[in-house]
């Protein structure tokens, strides 16, 4: 497959997340949005199971996803509710 060249335009602050990530990992902005891209790329949804998921989620959150850790934090919520309301009804 052919390389082809793609112009992205990025807001400072995302910016300065490429740049430290590929700071971080010694190498060019091109290289890191490749490996996101890479990474992106994986198992299908389909193909995973809620367990899949939530370890997926939970990567991506210790990477630093806000959405991540938004889904995870209402899981955890939601979680807590059921067992207050299973703790209820075998009282």
């Amino acid at each position: 497959m052919a390389a082809e060249r793609v112009t992205v335009r990025l807001g400072s602050a995302q910016l300065a997340k490429l740049d430290a990530m590929a700071e971080a990992a010694g190498i060019s902005r091109s290289l890191a949005l490749r490996r996101l891209l890479d990474d992106v790329g994986g198992a299908a949804p389909a193909d995973l199971d809620r367990d899949d998921l939530v370890r997926l989620l939970e990567e991506r959150a210790r990477a630093g996803s806000a959405p991540a850790i938004r889904a995870l934090l209402e899981r955890k919520e939601q979680d807590q509710q059921l067992e207050r309301l299973r703790s209820l009804t075998t009282d």
